[in-house]
């Protein structure tokens, strides 16, 4: 089963939290993982001596979708990432635009009373 037949790249930079998905790639790592470990008789043989050709394309197969899911989630992470970071300079800069029109007033206040009492 593959992460890309639930979810397309724009379902996953919609979504608000992207990094939930990454559950499924990690747990089909882990799966290779525990296999190549369990054909680890602890004897002088390679760890890849038990599979046949197909076996071992099956196991890089699992290993490159696990990649390319990972790859998809970090995309979408990035760009929820950019999306929010935009957001936020945004509002940032609008609060900033407000107070610099308090600052200038305060500024000229202090100037009037400044005259007002040296006069």
């Amino acid at each position: 089963m593959q992460l890309f037949t639930d979810y397309t790249q724009e379902d996953l930079n919609s979504n608000i939290d992207p990094l939930f998905l990454l559950c499924h790639p990690l747990s089909k790592l882990k799966l290779v993982s525990d296999l190549l470990i369990s054909f680890d008789r602890g004897d002088k043989t390679r760890a890849f001596d038990g599979f046949d050709s197909s076996a071992a394309f099956t196991v890089g197969d699992m290993i490159s979708d696990a990649v390319r899911e990972i790859e998809a989630v970090q995309k979408a992470a990035y760009h929820q990432y950019s999306k929010l970071k935009q957001e936020s300079d945004r509002a940032f800069t609008e609060k900033l635009q407000g107070l610099i029109p308090a600052y200038d007033l305060a500024q000229h206040l202090e100037k009037i009373t400044k005259k007002a009492k040296e006069g």
